[in-house]
């Protein structure tokens, strides 16, 4: 009886294992067009074989990071591709230089439910700017500086670039002290009227997209330097992103900042086309980040105010 009843566990053991391998999907995920440069578009070709009656959807909010963007992805159809296959095309857009890990994250829906699984991650070795833009010189033999004459030219050029420092270190405030105190106005509500202004523009509906985009992000830009006193105008946007998230902002705000930042830069730098949701997407985001990171007021104080 008793070896009736391990056997029994046994079988049941296995049958339960080979469920749960049978609900795996697999992945073959390889570069399909263009070369990892900063800021450039690459193509991805991901190849999914699911388990039978099963499907898979990418999760863009689990896989969004600050090193990449996803510029946009489409499911295609091959001939010859059995039914539990999917094919995709994904267009990354890295954001750093050197080795950029591709993590993506999927969403399994399967007869028995759904399921977050992981496809194997892929690294990009990203480069600054393409190979082939890079120029060779030959090295000419250096020229022979007059032995009592290059400690002064030395000294001269150090002090000329400590001068240079100075006066554009001492520019650059007197320009941030000049824009703030130029308008004396709440920094939420500044922003508000330049991003109604900006909404009310033919800008968008004539196509000038890189405009429309550049001017949202130095709006935003701007109230961030107001709101918080720091030179948000100088910053990237990977360095704004690093700097507001030391700050005690929201990480669902920081989210929707970044998301709306990341579809900036694809149509400022990467020249992608915005869908055409994007303008009162981005516009009811922007108004959203200034409403939630403005200056709260104070709770009135019990007792206080109320006359005698």
């Amino acid at each position: 009886m008793m070896k009736l009843r391990a056997v029994f566990v046994w079988a049941a053991f296995f049958a339960l294992s080979g469920t749960a391998l049978a609900q795996q999907a697999s992945f073959n995920i390889e570069v399909a067009s263009g070369t990892p440069v900063l800021a450039t578009p690459v193509e991805l070709k991901v190849a999914v074989q699911n388990p039978p009656g099963a499907h898979v959807s990418l999760d863009l909010a689990a896989s969004t990071t600050d090193t990449f963007a996803i510029a946009g992805i489409q499911e295609i159809s091959q001939k010859g591709t059995s039914s539990s296959g999917q094919n995709f095309l994904l267009k990354i857009l890295p954001l750093n230089v050197g080795p950029v890990p591709i993590k993506l994250f999927w969403k399994l829906e399967t007869p028995s439910g759904s399921s977050e699984i992981q496809s194997p991650p892929l690294v990009l070795n990203v480069a600054d700017k393409p190979l082939k833009t890079l120029k060779i010189y030959d090295i000419a033999s250096p020229m022979k500086a007059w032995p009592l004459l290059w400690p002064w030219i030395l000294a001269a050029i150090i002090i000329a670039l400590i001068a240079w420092a100075y006066f554009k270190r001492k520019k650059e405030i007197l320009t941030i002290s000049e824009s703030l105190s130029i308008d004396t106005r709440p920094a939420h509500v500044i922003a508000q009227e330049e991003i109604e202004k900006l909404k009310s523009s033919k800008l968008f509906e004539e196509a000038r997209y890189q405009e429309f985009y550049f001017e949202l992000s130095e709006i935003l830009k701007r109230y961030f330097e107001r709101r918080f006193s720091m030179p948000a105008t100088k910053m990237t946007t990977v360095e704004l992103y690093r700097h507001l998230k030391q700050s005690e902002i929201e990480p669902q705000i920081l989210s929707r900042f970044k998301n709306l930042f990341d579809r900036a830069d694809l149509v400022k730098f990467a020249k992608v086309s915005p869908e055409n949701n994007w303008n009162s997407l981005d516009i009811e985001s922007s108004l959203y980040l200034v409403e939630s990171t403005k200056p709260k007021e104070p709770l009135p104080v019990p007792g206080e105010g109320v006359p005698r």
